[in-house]
């Protein structure tokens, strides 16, 4: 039987979440949390939620251009401003590089310190607490969907730090009301991906689920299909099996070099050993 996974929302109430037994890192001695400027004011209500607990937090500007050194850092809190001009892609692409350079620079000191106690990572989004997949707010660039592919990314490559995607209401209201929720889901262990909304936490995960019979494809002689990223292995299979089926115009965007004469030396060879 075919078959395919669909993403699904697990929804479990935050407390029982952060408040699990033994899920709670703890920062060492003389250590800082450093949190990315925004002009709404959440990177302060969070900040100000570390510092109840005792814990040494700052605020710090950076750009692609300017990425601080932070030898001290026990905790990266990646929070885009977003809310400024929500619908920006270049702005979320500006963010993106930002947030990766950071973690590129002080990644080795996040590694380091998880040694002498525990350290984390937060990559901050505001796609509805959901990760887009309930409450998508259509206003806010999807682009910074990416923040969650660096913490993911970043969660294989440091085992010792506890790399978290957190995805937060398109509302400052209402994320600063759960703040102090928020500033625990950051060092709770658990699934990297994680979105607040209220008195929830959720969680993404994969779910199998059987497919039906094969449809007709409703396409023909008219119809344009466009495959992106090249026609090659399983693409260049589908790309056949589509046209031969249908008989569309296929518009092919990669960027792979177009096809062209090989080369005399090359007539005859079938094989990558022949060609070495």
């Amino acid at each position: 039987m075919l078959g395919r996974q669909e993403i699904e929302l697990t929804a479990s109430p935050t407390d029982q979440v952060r408040f699990y037994n033994g899920s709670k890192i703890h920062i060492p001695a003389g250590k800082t949390i450093y949190l990315t400027r925004d002009s709404s004011g959440i990177a302060t209500a969070f900040e100000k939620e570390f510092k109840k607990l005792n814990i040494a937090a700052r605020i710090i500007d950076a750009t692609p251009e300017n990425i601080p050194d932070l030898p001290d850092a026990a905790g990266l809190v990646l929070i885009p401003d977003a809310f400024c001009e929500p619908g920006d892609d270049t702005a979320a692409s500006q963010f993106l590089l930002t947030a990766f350079s950071m973690a590129s620079k002080n990644g080795p000191y996040l590694t380091a310190n998880a040694k002498e106690g525990g350290s984390f990572m937060t990559c901050v989004s505001f796609l509805g607490g959901g990760f887009g997949f309930k409450h998508f707010e259509t206003q806010i660039s999807p682009v910074y969907g990416g923040m969650a592919g660096l913490a993911k990314t970043a969660a294989l490559e440091w085992k010792p730090v506890l790399c978290r995607a957190l995805d937060l209401p398109f509302d400052p209201k209402a994320i600063k009301k759960n703040a102090e929720a928020a500033v625990s889901l950051m060092m709770t262990r658990g699934a990297v991906e994680m979105g607040l909304d209220g008195e929830y936490c959720y969680i993404p995960e994969l779910v199998s689920k059987p497919v039906g019979e094969p449809l007709e494809i409703d396409l023909d002689k008219s119809d344009v299909v466009v495959i992106s990223g090249g026609a090659r292995g399983v693409t260049a299979a589908c790309a056949i099996a589509l046209a031969e089926q249908c008989r569309s115009k296929i518009a092919l965007l990669g960027r792979s070099k177009p096809p062209f004469d090989e080369p005399a030396w090359l007539k005859g060879m079938d094989t990558p050993a022949q060609m070495k």
